[in-house]
């Protein structure tokens, strides 16, 4: 009984060596990696970023005609289109990041199926921050024309005053 138990032991570890022989031989064969379910999800997230950033630069550089066009608009205050202006540089800065961290991403990506941790923890960092001064961004946009979200102590003759 012993002698059959050694062989069946032995038969099956000579079918593992032969199954991890079998799946180096096809890797040298195919040497892409194996793409799972979550290393897509990667792929599509690292793309995302890249395509937030191309997006974002025409979107920046329209501010200046909309600027232009309500400047001279009553209950339109110049420090407040002066302050969204400056927000949006810092926000333009974080979404290009985002996109330069999507394009490393990507590159990591086609070696390795997993990002590495650290990563994945920077971006995330990165991004928890961009989208907080994009929601500052967005506010400080709405004051502009929308008085009714503007702070209690800020009223529209208050910003016509200023402007003069």
């Amino acid at each position: 009984m012993s002698l059959l138990m050694a062989q069946l032991l032995l038969l099956h570890e000579w079918r593992a060596a032969r199954a991890t022989h079998e799946e180096a031989q096809c890797r040298r064969r195919r040497p892409f990696v194996r793409r799972t379910r979550l290393t897509w999800t990667s792929i599509r997230s690292c793309g995302g970023f890249v395509l937030v950033a191309l997006l974002a630069v025409p979107v920046y550089l329209s501010g200046e005609p909309a600027e232009e066009a309500i400047e001279h608009l009553a209950g339109v205050s110049e420090a407040l289109i002066e302050q969204h202006e400056t927000w949006a540089a810092g926000a333009l800065v974080g979404v290009e990041g985002l996109g330069v961290l999507g394009l490393i991403g990507l590159f990591l990506l086609r070696r390795n199926p997993v990002l590495p941790t650290r990563f994945l923890g920077t971006t995330a960092i990165v991004l928890i921050i961009t989208t907080a001064v994009l929601a500052w961004t967005a506010n400080l946009g709405g004051q502009i024309r929308h008085t009714e979200i503007r702070p209690s102590g800020s009223s529209p003759a208050l910003a016509v005053a200023d402007e003069r």
